[in-house]
């Protein structure tokens, strides 16, 4: 007796999951609890969402069941943790038993008008700089819809002082504002105040020089020691000069008897406008003179000089 053998094959398909599209959360929304939604994919039996926020500090990242978050052609997951008000960035992750695949980002602010603004974080100018500038930076506050930028001289003598609107000149968490003129080879200062509907605040402020290497240095203003003192001393400050980039400090006797004569790098010893230096040697009771030389490539110059005496 002969038979037959039958052999059934069965072709099977296999279906990696499809790239889903985000919808929502996205832009500015003053929801501290959002809800999570994108467009189901049929061949995805499950989904992973990923929350960071400004840091890249991951705060969410949990996997769900399709059949448990999809329908209607769309999925939704809602956190059980508020949000604080901050930027974010959020991805889905598809996976079915033959691979995975991730979505493109979508970012969006949580920007509460219950509470008041916070201080902002300067970026730039700082600090001493080769070339002039007229763009300011800062990290932007999520709760402030308007910001106002200051800058001036030394003193209060202000330059700029606008309003403007945070949803025009910040993104990515970082606001920008160009001013019309390029400033010049000086001292500056500014200041960012943050405003919401609940209040306002101003920054810390922050200074920087213009110190161009096409013009001569400038006479220093002496600020100590400076008259009689009651201690003896070791340290020499004055104002800093924008376009010098080296200072020579000489201390000595009435009759131009030499105590101290040494050269410094600008960028070593001054900051805030100012410059110091520490001799390494207590001056004494006695009477003292002392001088600065400025320089840059384009010419040196001394400054007047200035007495002291240490009383006994």
């Amino acid at each position: 007796m002969t038979g037959t053998i039958i052999f059934i094959y069965s072709a099977t398909t296999l279906t990696l999951p499809g790239q889903i599209s985000l919808t929502s959360p996205s832009g500015s929304t003053e929801d501290a609890t959002p809800t999570f939604i994108w467009n189901e994919d049929a061949s995805t039996t499950w989904y992973k969402l990923l929350i960071w926020d400004s840091s890249e500090k991951k705060i969410y990242d949990q996997w769900h069941d399709a059949t448990k978050i999809c329908s209607a052609g769309n999925c939704s997951v809602s956190l059980e943790t508020v949000l604080s008000n901050d930027s974010y960035e959020w991805w889905v992750e598809s996976w079915n038993d033959y691979g995975s695949v991730w979505s493109d980002g979508m970012t969006f602010i949580i920007q509460g008008n219950d509470i008041p603004p916070s201080k902002v974080t300067h970026t730039s100018p700082s600090g001493q700089l080769a070339t002039s500038t007229s763009i300011f930076t800062w990290v932007a506050d999520p709760a402030s819809t308007w910001y106002r930028l200051w800058v001036g001289y030394p003193g209060d003598i202000k330059i700029y002082d606008q309003w403007h609107d945070a949803t025009k000149i910040c993104s990515a968490g970082n606001c920008s504002v160009s001013l019309e003129t390029v400033l010049s080879n000086d001292s500056y200062e500014w200041w960012v105040e943050s405003w919401n509907d609940y209040g306002s605040v101003w920054s810390d402020g922050m200074t920087f020089i213009i110190q161009g290497n096409d013009i001569p240095p400038s006479k220093v203003t002496h600020t100590s020691p400076s008259g009689q003192l009651a201690t003896s001393t070791s340290i020499f400050t004055w104002v800093a000069d924008p376009a010098s980039t080296w200072y020579r400090l000489w201390v000595g006797y009435p009759g131009d008897i030499k105590i101290y004569d040494q050269w410094h790098d600008a960028a070593n010893i001054c900051s805030d406008g100012n410059c110091t230096v520490t001799t390494g040697t207590e001056f004494n009771v006695g009477n003292y003179e002392w001088y600065v030389k400025s320089w840059n490539d384009y010419g040196t110059v001394w400054s007047n000089g200035m007495s002291f005496s240490v009383a006994e």
